[in-house]
């Protein structure tokens, strides 16, 4: 159990050793419990996901150059492009997560993939509301990227915060059932 949890390494021949104990692998072990959650409890996690990301886009403000920001700029130019829902779950990952990486946390960051791991299991842009999501969800995607090309902290965690709810809004109204992950 404790291996499973990351917090002892066993080497084959040799023992049973204390890990490094990284806050962010820690945190990543959680995965092996949080994806067994249903949707009425990931929806309970959705306030603390929605100050998680809000925060990492305000920490990301401050650490972001413009390498980065073109790297987003991409991803969202490919999400905003299209209409697969596979790939439109993969690219809304790849976009939240590096923010999360480039807030510079990766404690945060990794508590962060726990969560959206497991909320990605429901899929919304499989409902007959697809069309309507899409359009604000690209909506709340391009208002962050606004808040962190603009390096305004408060912006950014605002589009940020507005945009998980949203999120949560949709999967509390529409009630999709979860579905196996691709990537």
């Amino acid at each position: 159990m404790l291996a499973a949890l990351g917090v002892l390494e066993t080497r084959h021949g040799s023992g049973s050793y204390v890990s490094d104990l990284n806050a962010g692998d820690l945190i990543g072990s959680l995965s092996l419990t949080v994806g067994l959650l249903p949707l009425a409890s990931i929806l309970e996690l959705y306030e603390l996901r929605r100050a998680l990301e809000s925060h990492a886009a305000a920490l990301a403000t401050a650490r972001i150059d413009d390498d980065s920001l073109a790297e987003l700029e991409s991803l969202l130019l490919e999400l905003e492009a299209t209409v697969d829902d596979d790939e439109q779950s993969r690219l809304d990952h790849q976009f939240h997560m590096r923010i999360a990486e480039i807030a510079g946390n990766s404690a945060l960051a990794s508590l962060l993939a726990v969560f959206r791991a497991r909320s990605r299991a429901y899929r919304i842009f499989r409902t007959d509301d697809a069309g309507e999501i899409k359009l604000l969800s690209d909506a709340g995607h391009r208002a962050i990227l606004r808040g962190l090309d603009s390096r305004d902290p408060i912006a950014a965690s605002a589009a940020a915060a507005s945009h998980v709810a949203q999120t949560e809004y949709w999967l509390r109204r529409l009630q999709p059932d979860a579905i196996g992950l691709t990537d």
